[in-house]
């Protein structure tokens, strides 16, 4: 394993914090889920930092990143995310997210999608508007 570098840098108006493989690779970001933090992709960057310059970001309000009063919603999160590629001068990397990440990659790459080579979404969680629809069409079905 090489020797990883962290560091925190301003996106969006916040203090974010991350932990990055390094090299000169293809960048790959990766965005945990819900209650959790950077570091929770640790094995996946081990296995994966031979070939990608792995960046692992913590979300606004978790791991070691600024938890700011309000901006804790999907789209407050995409944006952080899109200033934080920017801030860092990534080009066109790949990003990766699970369940809350999934959601902030798949709204970031929605608004800007110049600013991704690709995106993972990993078990991304239902909107509540979308649930809703679904759960009225099955309604009907069963009617």
């Amino acid at each position: 394993m090489a020797e990883w570098s962290s560091g925190d840098i301003i996106a969006n108006g916040i203090r974010l914090h991350y932990h990055r493989t390094g090299g000169d690779k293809p960048p790959l970001v990766l965005c945990h889920g819900f209650s959790d933090n950077a570091l929770c992709w640790t094995r996946v960057a081990r296995d994966l930092e031979g070939a990608y310059d792995v960046i692992m970001v913590d979300a606004r309000g978790h791991g070691q990143s600024e938890a700011p009063e309000s901006g804790h919603d999907y789209a407050t999160r995409a944006a952080d995310l899109a200033a934080f590629i920017r801030a860092l001068g990534l080009r066109r990397p790949g990003a990766w997210g699970h369940s809350m990440g999934a959601a902030t990659v798949a709204l970031a790459a929605a608004d800007n999608p110049d600013l991704f080579s690709c995106v993972i979404l990993e078990d991304p969680p239902w909107w509540d508007d979308q649930a809703r629809v679904q759960r009225e069409r099955a309604a009907s079905r069963e009617q």
